[in-house]
């Protein structure tokens, strides 16, 4: 993870860096030490690091999802989990990586004709949906557009509902799937959110 920061005016680089197995990571701006990496535990309360100017770099460790978020000196810091622009690209990769799932489950539900998939609601319906988050990559990726996030995030919304309807009809409650969603739908909005802010 390549993260940057700017102090008086520079752009410096915030590196992680290992010093061997079994001991804490040094936190490093530029040529400055900031400090060892914090527990987990602390990382969960929120960390302040100072540089020899003032300057402060706060970490805090989120658990849902789990996330370490910078912050330098209030701003977010490029590269890393707070930056608007990461957040709007892990939202379109999560966009192609369900494009790509919807594809290869209802192939292989609806050309292989597997009875397991079919009967909870794989097939043709996937990749009819597949296509339309495949559209929506190609009129949004580029420019990392706003509408066309929000606009896969509601259809993958829909689709959890119908799965959810599925499985309350089949009588085969799963948590798991649902779960998973629920990352997904957090991680997509999130994009979203920072998708409209940055006017995109």
């Amino acid at each position: 993870m390549n993260m940057f920061v700017t102090r008086n005016g520079k752009e410096e680089k915030l590196a992680i860096k290992s010093i061997g197995w079994f001991k804490p990571k040094q936190i490093w701006l530029g040529d400055e030490m900031l400090g060892l990496m914090p527990s987990q535990s602390q990382l969960r309360k929120g960390v302040i690091l100072k540089a020899v100017d003032g300057s402060e770099l706060s970490i805090k460790l989120t658990t849902f999802p789990a996330q370490l978020l910078f912050m330098f000196n209030g701003s977010p810091v490029r590269g890393s989990a707070s930056d608007p622009n990461e957040q709007i690209k892990a939202a379109y990769y999560l966009m192609m990586f369900i494009c790509a799932l919807n594809f290869l489950l209802g192939s292989i539900a609806y050309f292989g004709e597997v009875p397991a998939l079919l009967n909870v609601g794989f097939g043709f319906y996937n990749l009819i949906i597949g296509t339309l988050y495949l559209v929506l990559l190609y009129i949004g990726y580029d420019a990392k557009m706003f509408v066309p996030l929000v606009v896969g995030l509601i259809i993958f919304c829909a689709d959890a509902l119908m799965m959810l309807n599925v499985m309350i009809q089949l009588k085969q409650p799963n948590p798991g799937p649902i779960i998973v969603r629920i990352f997904f739908i957090i991680g997509w909005a999130k994009g979203c959110i920072a998708a409209r802010k940055q006017g995109h």
